[in-house]
């Protein structure tokens, strides 16, 4: 069953990437596979400096959930093994993908994506810090060209960090609930 999982995600993976054919298009790849006892969720996860991809495993009789990278560069070199009471929650993230919480490990917080949208989660969601310094907003004070300090006004007073929210298409969004469902579902995790 993992041959199959793992066979599918550099197909998943190289079908976001290249141009849709004009023919009649493939049938969508699973999101996961279940046999009743353990479960394979091929998924993309959000590095520090990268995406990279690897299989969710949640094996119900053992009450093991296991994180193991794809082998070759796509490959996350994390390797996890926690027992499913420990996972604290599965649920929607704020910007992309979904999070996985655990209580304990080396690793609190997972960032993943259903492979066939790795693309949506490499986008950057902080973009760079407004004009002012935090000190600066919080004196009101805005530096001018000559180094000196002028009074702010208005909205400038509370320049800070600035984001910009990334329009996440339907299609990820419902793939990404699927997930977090069966994930809550094998992990025995209430709303």
């Amino acid at each position: 069953m993992l041959d199959r999982v793992l066979a599918a995600v550099p197909f998943i993976l190289l079908s976001a990437l290249a141009p849709a054919p004009s023919a009649s298009p493939l049938p969508p790849a699973p999101l996961w596979t279940d046999d009743g006892t353990v479960l394979d969720v091929p998924l993309a996860h959000r590095d520090r400096d990268r995406v990279d991809a690897g299989i969710l495993r949640v094996d119900r009789r053992r009450r093991i959930l296991t994180w193991e990278g794809l082998p070759e560069e796509i490959g996350c070199p994390l390797r996890l093994e926690v027992p499913i009471d420990d996972v604290r929650g599965v649920a929607e993230s704020r910007g992309v993908g979904l999070t996985l919480t655990l209580r304990s490990g080396p690793v609190r917080e997972l960032i993943l994506i259903p492979p066939a949208h790795f693309a949506v989660l490499a986008q950057p969601t902080v973009r760079a810090r407004g004009g002012l310094s935090r000190e600066e907003a919080i004196a009101g004070k805005l530096r001018n060209t000559d180094e000196n300090f002028a009074d702010a006004a208005g909205s400038g007073a509370f320049g800070g960090p600035s984001s910009r929210a990334i329009i996440v298409p339907e299609e990820v969004r419902r793939d990404v609930r699927a997930v977090v469902a069966i994930l809550r579902s094998a992990v025995g995790i209430e709303r």
